[in-house]
């Protein structure tokens, strides 16, 4: 009896290492749920909900009795580790996992708002159709590394520039099955895939497949001919990059016939139709060609910046995604082995040098006229300096014309500091030719 409480411990902490194994965490991935409260494991937070009959809303008290008698609608959603890019980490991609849709019918018993229950299995059946037509189509669903799924080749940047030709099976007039070319512009050829920097999800096929149920599917006329059927031609969607639905069709006595046709799609395709409402991706991931080689995104790009997405916040960096830490500019976001090959970086690097060295020039303008200006005070001041100085020499010698004033003829009152008197002359040596002042009489 003591050791059944030490068993007791031991199972709970084995249920608890289980339960802390990765695999038990991925158990939650593609679990049924109708609100992100169903996705109870953190790493698969989000309800994806791809399915909601609304049908039950519109049930009235009886087909010839419009009073509601409304019921609750029907949701069909999975449990998903992401809805885009900003869900998940830096530098990985929002992509197609392994949950891919189901069929689903309604298990509505009302009258759906219709005044006779033909009308109501009719709309019932075309609700069951569209899930015989969109089953098995992929959604996004789980955070992908883009190395995984990188090619390795040479790329090209015109590979979506070509021209896709396909030839299409068509019935002549007299019955006949005659060859016609289909022509499709700009789009991503899957002859060109090996030259494409990204991943593919889907290729459309040259012809719709096209399922058919009910006693009378034989007089189903769209689908009668079989694959070969101009009617069933995917056209010029045909192998190229896009999404493409199945055909589904019924027919039997008491309801007639119902058909549904949803059409392809390229890029995000949006299936709606009987209650559906979801979308399924040609292209998982799709980077840029830079001289030949892949990259994830064109540098300088951002992305989750923005104030309602989620995630971190990236800017691309060598052709990568890497944290934005600030304006895109700080020395986290611009590593020296990335500077050189971004191309946007490198823009503003110059545009701030070419700033710089303008501001310099300027600067230097403005200390040139500066130190001119400051050169020709100087000068004046020195001329007003020396005015002032003659002016008080003139004051003390009132003739104003001593000394070299009186032989200099412009006007200075200057006066030389020392007056020059002429040595008598001796023979054969000449006076000098600026003659002494003569002395007063008597002397």
């Amino acid at each position: 009896m003591k050791q059944l409480p030490r068993r007791a411990r031991a199972l709970a902490v084995l249920v608890l290492r289980v339960a802390m194994l990765p695999g038990a965490a991925r158990a939650q991935y593609g679990t049924a749920c109708a609100t992100s409260a169903d996705c109870t494991d953190k790493g698969y937070p989000h309800c994806y909900v791809y399915w909601k009959d609304e049908t039950p809303g519109k049930n009235t008290e009886a087909y010839d009795n419009p009073a509601l008698k409304s019921s609750q609608a029907q949701v069909k959603g999975v449990c998903t580790e992401c809805f885009n890019d900003c869900d998940c980490a830096v530098n990985q991609y929002c992509g197609v996992g392994d949950i891919k849709i189901s069929k689903e019918s309604s298990s509505n018993g009302g009258t759906a708002g219709k005044t006779s229950e033909t009308e109501f299995k009719r709309l019932m059946k075309e609700m069951e159709l569209y899930g015989q037509a969109f089953e098995g189509l992929a959604i996004r669903s789980r955070c992908l590394d883009y190395s995984d799924s990188m090619p390795k080749q040479h790329c090209s940047a015109h590979v979506t520039k070509t021209l896709t030709t396909t030839v299409v099976e068509q019935k002549s007039a007299d019955g006949k099955l005659v060859g016609m070319y289909r022509a499709a512009e700009a789009v991503l050829s899957q002859t060109l895939q090996a030259r494409f920097c990204g991943k593919v999800n889907a290729w459309a096929p040259n012809f719709f497949t096209c399922m058919i149920s009910g006693g009378l599917s034989q007089d189903i006329s769209r689908c009668a001919q079989g694959p070969s059927d101009s009617d069933l031609s995917t056209l010029d969607y045909s192998n190229t990059a896009a999404v493409c639905p199945k055909w589904a069709g019924y027919r039997e006595s008491s309801i007639g016939e119902v058909f549904v046709s949803p059409p392809c799609g390229r890029g995000d395709v949006v299936m709606a139709g009987g209650g559906y409402n979801f979308v399924s991706p040609a292209v998982d991931w799709e980077g840029v060609c830079v001289r030949g080689q892949c990259a994830v995104c064109l540098d300088g790009l951002r992305r989750c910046d923005a104030v309602s997405d989620s995630g971190i916040p990236q800017i691309c960096l060598g052709g990568q995604w890497k944290p934005l830490r600030g304006n895109g500019m700080q020395y986290g976001d611009l590593g020296g082995d990335q500077l050189p090959f971004n191309v946007a970086a490198q823009s503003q690097v110059a545009t701030a040098v070419f700033a710089g060295l303008c501001f310099a020039l300027v600067l230097l303008n403005v200390s040139g006229v500066w130190l001119s200006h400051y050169k020709a005070e100087e000068e004046r001041e020195a001329q007003r300096f020396a005015k002032h100085l003659d002016e008080m020499s003139g004051g003390a010698n009132p003739a104003g014309k001593t000394g070299s004033a009186a032989g200099s003829g412009n006007g200075s009152n200057r006066v030389s500091p020392e007056p020059h008197f002429a040595q008598p002359a001796s023979k054969g040596h000449k006076s000098p030719t600026r003659a002494a002042p003569s002395l007063p009489k008597g002397h």
